[in-house]
């Protein structure tokens, strides 16, 4: 099963999720800085 037979999320388009997959390969410098502590609960201990 391809990834875009899977069940949308909140009715996205297909469309939209290669778009979200596009802008995540392609991260600035600073997105990626903040994710990087988003995703280690460096901000106010809370996880993303």
């Amino acid at each position: 099963m391809n990834e875009l037979d899977k069940t949308m999320y909140f009715g996205a388009k297909p469309g939209i999720l290669e778009k979200a997959k596009a802008l995540r390969k392609n991260m600035t410098g600073a997105e990626k800085l903040s994710w990087d502590r988003l995703k280690n609960k460096q901000v106010l201990n809370l996880r993303f």
